[in-house]
């Protein structure tokens, strides 16, 4: 069966069924109801259930570690440890706003790492802009993996297909310590260097073994000399080719990644490759490149999110998204949870949990398996009952904020206005009605036209509701 994330302290997540699908659950809420801490502590939750687990206190402890670290048999991970968990948590937005945790503590766990993927525009790199800086965090995901999956390379074709993305993209790699400072820091003399190097290096020191950190610096001679990559989604793997004849990549893919986590190599630009040749291991002259910073704001949030969360998903996984509709087109909104759900169509069992202010992202949602939370009500419902609504039908009855002439409330008004008219008498729906107006009418402006037809009918029910 899939994971689920069923509650987080009296909050209910989920009530669906336990299977191999996606499920979904979209979190609404006014500004400051707390949607965002919601998710932070459903972080937070996971986190500490990882950390509880990891513990090799004991022998029995140690074996746990081994088998988690395995991950060849989910089922039987979650009976040995007497827990539900995921077998991976992953943090996505594009908002500059956003809280998660960039990475978890390597001194106190380490080997988290390996179970979390963040994917947002932390840490701050000056210079740098955001959609860039989250570029980097999911192009990291990417090359972390020991192996690169069938389903994962199709899976990001398909959506970089979709979108006229392209399967290649071009990567530009910047040191962040210089040619020279790296020949003084190998004779031994790194008193010697830039405080910011020192820093770089201390950093580095965080996540990594000295024999370890020795291996990176020695790489990165390699990106002083071509710092610019291709790499190529084919159908059968990821391939890192160089952008011109005639140059030898010395590393591989764990090794770039590893020179991006660990601070010395940065991601400074990423562009989209069009027109480039299968069989060619380098750029095609005739290849069309695109800067990612030369796109609209809405494309590049898009293409950040898909990217970083297919680089880093498994089976089984938890998937918490902030806000995904910044700067996305209407149509993209409408689109965004089915495009995540077919993307990902050959994975299985995850929780994608998505906080949201977009009801174009609640009324076309198609896939079963989804539900909404109204976390100032605290209740959950079927996301089929508000599909194919229009939006300001969601305004009213998902997120109780109607705005200005609201048409859906515009509509009912003159329903019930007309039929009581007709038949002299209010129904048990035409109060359910009336009591739903009258609550959006605490929520309306003193100009909203819509106000004086409500108070006209009160004053019919006055007189038709006895």
């Amino acid at each position: 069966m899939g994971f689920r994330a069923r509650n987080i302290g009296s909050i209910q997540l989920f009530n669906g069924i336990d299977n191999e699908k996606h499920a979904f659950t979209v979190v609404v809420g006014d500004n400051g109801s707390g949607k965002t801490e919601l998710l932070l502590d459903i972080y937070r939750k996971y986190y500490s259930k990882y950390a509880e687990l990891y513990k090799p206190q004991t022998q029995t402890g140690k074996d746990k570690l081994r088998r988690l670290n395995d991950k060849s048999d989910y089922e039987t991970l979650r009976l040995i440890f007497g827990a539900e968990f995921p077998q991976k948590v992953i943090c996505a937005s594009t908002s500059q706003f956003e809280r998660f945790q960039s990475d978890f503590k390597a001194d106190e766990y380490e080997w988290l790492s390996e179970v979390y993927s963040y994917i947002g525009s932390k840490p701050y790199i000056q210079d740098l802009s955001p959609s860039v800086r989250i570029a980097s965090n999911a192009i990291k995901q990417l090359l972390i993996q020991q192996t690169f999956e069938l389903r994962k390379a199709n899976a990001l074709k398909a959506f970089l297909d979709e979108f006229g993305f392209s399967s290649v993209l071009k990567i530009k790699l910047t040191p962040t310590i210089t040619e020279d400072e790296l020949v003084t820091i190998s004779s031994g003399d790194i008193k010697n260097i830039s405080l910011e190097a020192q820093l770089k290096l201390q950093a580095a020191a965080y996540h990594f073994e000295k024999i370890e950190l020795l291996n990176l610096l020695s790489k990165l001679e390699t990106v002083y000399t071509s710092p610019e990559i291709l790499l190529n989604l084919s159908n059968q793997s990821l391939k890192l080719i160089p952008t011109s004849l005639g140059y030898d990549i010395e590393f591989d893919k764990r090794e770039l990644s590893d020179l991006i986590r660990s601070g010395l190599v940065i991601v400074t630009d990423i562009e989209t490759v069009k027109d480039q040749s299968s069989k060619t291991n380098y750029l095609s002259p005739d290849a069309k490149v695109k800067s990612l910073s030369a796109r609209s704001s809405g494309e590049q949030c898009l293409f950040l999110l898909f990217l970083g969360i297919v680089a880093s998903i498994e089976d089984n996984s938890l998937v918490l998204i902030d806000e995904p509709e910044i700067s996305l087109h209407p149509s993209w909104q409408e689109r965004f949870v089915d495009i995540l759900n077919q993307s990902l169509n050959t994975y299985s069992g995850c929780h994608f949990i998505i906080a949201t202010h977009s009801p174009l992202i609640v009324s076309n949602i198609s896939t079963t398996n989804c539900e909404i939370l109204n976390i100032q009500k605290n209740s959950l419902s079927d996301a089929s009952e508000h599909y194919l609504r229009s939006s300001d039908y969601q305004l009213v009855n998902v997120f109780e904020s109607p705005g200005h002439s609201n048409e859906y409330l515009l509509k009912i008004s003159m329903h019930i206005y007309s039929k009581v008219k007709t038949y002299k008498f209010f129904d048990e729906l035409d109060i359910k009605h009336l009591q739903m107006l009258n609550r959006m009418k605490q929520k309306m402006s003193r100009d909203d036209p819509i106000l004086e037809l409500i108070d006209s009918l009160n004053e019919v029910f006055k007189v038709y509701g006895q």
